[in-house]
């Protein structure tokens, strides 16, 4: 357990089991023997990510608030970093690059793959420099139209990485919404990031395990409609805050995904379900792409597939054919 070892030592540790069926429990009970900061939750299971991570916030008492998901590692040093800048700032949120790593399984024994950090990587200081004042030493101070950014270009946010404070807790009306399955964590941070003063800190604080058993892995559908959901939703609050350029970038990525949800529908044979989606793309932000998924869902896959492989045959041979009597005639 990785926040047994923070640099911080004055910290609870608030564990929610939400109904595991292995030996999680009893890992985290011995856990909790050893160290007089846990505290255990066992609520009833409400197999959601939102009402675990509210059960939890509400059994907190500390100034400020750290999330971790359980197949997440935290550095030593995060919460006391992140505690410092908050204190030193005046901010209410802070937030950190975080790496991604996998597991893999060589002659029996498991071996980590890690990758760089995320958000370096992707160019996120540079993509987000007009919404970014340097303070110190990789740490950045959020300016209000941030929240413009994260809707139209990248969330940045990722829950492993946040600490939020009580105060900027108290001030939401709800936490995570039990509603979503996916993208109540956007929802929060999306109006965070346009109530509260943020930073960021340009360093990994945190791995972030990908595996095939995730939530997002295993109802990504659901996951992936919620998460537009929330674009929406938070697009409409926040529309004559943004300027126009952003709205419009915004528009584009929610019909993107919009296109993206479509298309995995029609790929597996839920046509009705496409169309709706190619619709609702194309009512946001009208593409070619759109109009022709929605025209496709009226024809099944693999008559479209077959179709298209004896054009290309057949084009393919006459190009041949061609190729060959020019070649002669020459």
């Amino acid at each position: 357990m990785s926040l047994r070892t923070q640099s911080l030592t004055d910290l609870e540790i608030v564990v929610v089991d939400d109904g595991s069926t292995d030996n999680t429990l009893e890992v985290i009970r011995a856990h909790a023997a050893q160290d007089r900061r846990i505290t255990v939750l066992t609520p009833t299971p409400m197999r959601s990510a939102a009402g675990a991570r509210n059960a939890g916030l509400r059994a907190t008492r500390g100034r400020y608030i750290a999330l971790l998901d359980g197949d997440d590692i935290a550095l030593p040093h995060r919460l006391e970093r992140t505690v410092r800048v908050l204190d030193d700032t005046g901010a209410e949120v802070a937030f950190a690059d975080f790496s991604k790593f996998r597991m893999r399984e060589v002659r029996g024994v498991q071996v980590r793959d890690d990758e760089p950090g995320y958000l370096s990587s992707k160019g996120f200081t540079r993509d987000a420099r007009r919404y970014l004042d340097p303070v110190s030493n990789g740490v950045y101070r959020c300016r209000p139209a941030f929240v413009g950014f994260m809707l139209s270009q990248s969330i940045a946010l990722n829950v492993p990485t946040v600490v939020i404070s009580r105060r900027a807790l108290e001030r939401q009306p709800t936490w995570f919404d039990r509603r979503l399955v996916g993208g109540e964590d956007l929802d929060l941070f999306y109006r965070l990031a346009s109530a509260e003063l943020m930073v960021y800190i340009d360093e990994v604080l945190t791995h972030v395990r990908m595996h095939p058993t995730s939530l997002t892995a295993t109802h990504a559908e659901r996951c992936s409609a919620d998460a537009i959901e929330v674009r929406l939703t938070q697009l409409r609050r926040l529309a004559e805050f943004i300027s126009p350029e952003e709205k419009e970038r915004a528009k584009t990525m929610v019909s993107r995904s919009l296109f993206s949800l479509a298309y995995d529908r029609w790929t597996k044979g839920r046509n009705r379900d496409a169309r709706h989606a190619f619709i609702a793309s194309w009512n946001i932000a009208p593409t070619s792409e759109a109009a022709l998924g929605f025209v496709k869902t009226f024809f099944p896959r693999e008559k479209l597939i077959a179709v298209a492989h004896a054009y290309r045959r057949s084009v393919l041979g006459r190009r041949s054919i061609d190729t060959e009597v020019l070649t002669h005639d020459t």
